[in-house]
């Protein structure tokens, strides 16, 4: 109630104004891919479209993001997981799809033709618990594995790039997390006959007001396309 006060304040105030531009600052709160990947791409559209100028963004892992948006300390969130949250109302806007990498000298990354059962009793490197990447491995690949053991678990993406490169395990992540390294060949993208595409959505508060600036926002991802992003 203390948020939408005062934001319907700042809308009364500028209504008074001769500036019909977006104003106030918006709260932004991205997971780890999208907040790397995605985000400043297109923060930086919508700044050039809306001449807006005031943003702050906070990345961490979907868990912690969709607790900072219930406790309003954030406006809108982007996220790779959809939340069943009671508080918080999830739309689509993009996609993406996961890939599964390993060191370059792993035996499995030398076999140009493979099926899951040669991931069979494989080590893997994973994200932490509340990771959209962690929870697309869980739901999506492990339960067609019959045999599977986590030999690290890390908080951040580029150490678990770094980590599979070491030869800790395979890796499962965000073809676009994962691109720069199988480019320079710091790992290597293994091929099977899978597919592991991935929503992303936006969220917002039930109770959150959406004042003008938010509301241009949500209308933006919407219509948002990914290009350009690599």
């Amino acid at each position: 109630m203390a948020d939408e006060l005062l934001n319907r304040a700042l809308q009364i105030t500028h209504l008074f104004s001769d500036n019909p531009a977006l104003y106030g600052k918006l709260r932004l709160g991205s997971s780890d891919t999208i907040g790397n990947h995605i985000s400043p791409y297109l923060l930086s559209q919508f700044r050039q479209q809306h001449q807006h100028l005031s943003q702050s963004l906070f990345i961490s892992n979907s868990a912690t993001i969709c607790q900072k948006l219930v406790d309003f300390e954030l406006d809108i969130a982007l996220i790779e997981s959809q939340t069943h949250h009671p508080d918080l109302i999830s739309i689509p806007f993009s996609h993406d799809e996961m890939c599964i990498i390993s060191a370059i000298d792993h035996p499995l990354a030398k076999q140009k033709t493979l099926t899951i059962t040669d991931l069979e009793h494989s080590d893997w490197v994973l994200r932490e618990p509340g990771s959209g990447s962690r929870e697309v491995f869980i739901n999506t690949l492990a339960p067609k594995l019959n045999h599977w053991q986590l030999a690290f678990e890390i908080n951040t993406t580029e150490a678990l790039i770094s980590s599979v490169s070491a030869g800790l395990g395979l890796g499962c992540l965000s073809t676009l997390a994962a691109q720069y390294a199988i480019k320079s060949g710091r790992v290597s993208p293994l091929t099977l006959p899978i597919s592991m595409p991935r929503r992303f959505w936006f969220l917002i508060h039930k109770d959150k007001y959406q004042n003008p600036l938010l509301k241009s926002f949500m209308a933006f991802c919407q219509q948002w396309q990914p290009t350009n992003l690599t």
